[in-house]
């Protein structure tokens, strides 16, 4: 049609009034379909029905709209044929050969004349990347929350659009689409001076849910709705319930429709295995909204199932307690002690009480019992090491040389804990160009151990410079911080665990001195001399250097 009218709140409804008669026109066996101004009648050929009725159909649409005096947009219409044994007729209105085509976009969905998706895939793959490119250009933030709550907001949407329609059933296209967004996480991790994580953390850390996941999901509660009459739809046009009693298990079973390759990877046929074994109390929630999160729990909980069913492209979980990489050491770890625990060396423990098993068997038979019992042994401490918690593995020797401390700066009165991020990060950045630091900037400044009250000493600051002799040059010029308004900032590398340990024995036996003779000791250059004394051992250390 011409158009909706615009400008009126009411101009709409009164098209629909006006419009909606269009459909008693057209005779059967014809069938329409009408969206708003946007009409699609079609007939199934055969071999009795040479297709005349569509061409009686769009006469009497000329009718209609002569009577009404509307107009139809010949350039915007066209024919579609779909199936191998199509006819393929033209077909006339108004006077003009409508053109023929062979993708058309429907509500947002393209597709093709042999109902393949894939271009619709490429359209919005390509807008997504697009979109993507232009959030991350223009939020300038060191919050991983916001970046992932722009990429819920303005690129997961255009992914996700009607996909329980065109969701991808090729290993390609589900890779391709998974992609978008191991990208945005990747680069937007980046962006926020975080260290780098592999795809599954990543999803961990930003809260999502990878998009094959959310796919399932969109699928499941599309059956739900329809299975509960949460829609218009008549459910038994769409699905087929199976009357056979089944125990422990819902009474909604689905039967398993007769498939063809056009239908094989409709929504009903790739979910319905996976729906059948739905526990109870997910089927039984009371609405759509309980039954997503229900269902999302359960899928996150038991992605082994889950990837049974859905293929072996279910490869990425949104995080929480289960990890569903294949080669994770948590699974490499569960599944040794899966291996271990089968093994059962009961039988093999007992000798034949045969009289007949010569003495030469008997012996090698002893000698077999106690390897077995040894081995059983063996094994069963090779659990036990396996389930202990292992410590976190320090800082590599090469990492350590990236970290700088900083101690004896103020801490910031604001109130706000951004405010005073900020602060530390300009007072860092202003000792760094005190120091003539030019290579490169820190990637990460942050105060150590919680915060203290006003009166008691700052807490250190950590700074982790993306290149180790970035960390030494600050080190070497850190004494023209000297009479100039960072005097009493000290600059050094981070200590290691055993570095730490020993300091803190020297500060404590440094306290017992003062304490003990009543002098001013201090610890200066890892030795406890008096404060008077510093004078005499910078001498001595210029002339031992």
């Amino acid at each position: 049609m011409s158009g909706i009218p615009q400008g009126t709140i009411i101009g709409p409804v009164l098209f629909l009034i006006y419009i909606n008669d269009i459909i008693y026109r057209i005779p059967s066996p014809t069938k329409t379909m009408l969206f708003a101004d946007d009409l699609k009648i079609f007939c199934e050929f055969s071999a009795n029905n040479d297709n005349a009725c569509l061409q009686e159909s769009l006469i009497k649409i000329e009718e209609w709209c002569i009577d009404w005096a509307l107009d139809i947009s010949l350039n915007k219409t066209c024919t579609f044929h779909i199936g191998k044994n199509n006819p393929r007729k033209r077909y006339i209105l108004f006077g003009t050969i409508l053109q023929t085509v062979s993708s058309v976009t429907d509500l947002g969905i393209t597709f093709t004349d042999k109902l393949s998706f894939e271009a619709h895939l490429t359209k919005i793959i390509k807008k997504a990347y697009h979109r993507s490119i232009l959030v991350l250009n223009n939020i300038n933030s060191s919050n991983p929350k916001i970046f992932s709550l722009a990429f819920k907001s303005y690129v997961r949407p255009i992914l996700e659009y009607a996909s329980i329609i065109w969701s991808p059933k090729t290993k390609k296209l589900i890779l391709k689409i998974e992609q978008i967004q191991k990208w945005f996480t990747r680069i937007a991790l980046a962006k926020c001076k975080i260290s780098k994580m592999n795809y599954e953390n990543r999803l961990k850390f930003l809260n999502l849910e990878s998009l094959v996941l959310r796919r399932t999901l969109f699928d499941l509660s599309t059956i739900f709705r329809l299975t509960k009459n949460f829609t218009h739809l008549d459910p038994t046009r769409f699905v087929d319930f199976s009357t056979r009693p089944i125990r422990n298990k819902h009474n909604l079973q689905l039967r398993v429709p007769k498939k063809i390759s056009k239908t094989e990877h409709w929504i009903i046929n790739r979910s319905l295995n996976l729906w059948n074994v739905l526990p109870i109390q997910i089927i039984n929630s009371p609405n759509p909204k309980s039954f997503w999160i229900n269902l999302r729990h359960y899928l996150i909980q038991n992605q082994d199932l889950v990837k049974d069913f859905i293929g072996q492209f279910y490869q990425y979980s949104i995080g929480g307690n289960s990890d569903s990489s294949k080669n994770s050491p948590l699974t490499k770890k569960q599944q040794l002690l899966n291996s271990i625990s089968s093994l059962n060396f009961e039988n093999l423990t007992t000798i034949p009480s045969d009289p007949n098993i010569p003495e030469f068997a008997k012996s090698l038979l002893e000698q077999q019992q106690l390897i077995i019992k040894q081995l059983s042994g063996l094994l069963k401490i090779a659990s036990e090491l396996i389930c202990e918690k292992t410590e976190p593995t320090a800082p590599s020797m090469e990492q350590q040389n990236h970290l700088l401390v900083i101690t004896g700066l103020a801490e910031s009165n604001e109130e706000r804990p951004i405010d005073r991020a900020t602060s530390d990060k300009n007072n860092v950045l202003e000792i760094f160009n005190e120091l003539e630091i030019d290579r490169c900037l820190p990637t990460s400044i942050f105060r150590m151990g919680r915060q203290r009250p006003p009166n008691e000493k700052p807490r250190p600051i950590k700074v982790v410079m993306p290149c180790s002799a970035a960390a030494a040059e600050a080190i070497k010029n850190k004494k023209k911080l000297a009479g100039g308004k960072f005097k009493n900032i000290i600059v050094r590398r981070s200590l290691t665990k055993d570095e730490l340990v020993e300091r803190a024995s020297l500060i404590e036996r440094c306290k017992i001195k003062r304490n003990d003779t009543g002098f001013d000791f201090i610890i200066y250059a890892n030795q406890i001399i008096l404060r008077s004394e510093v004078h005499i051992f910078k001498k001595t250390l210029s002339k031992n250097q």
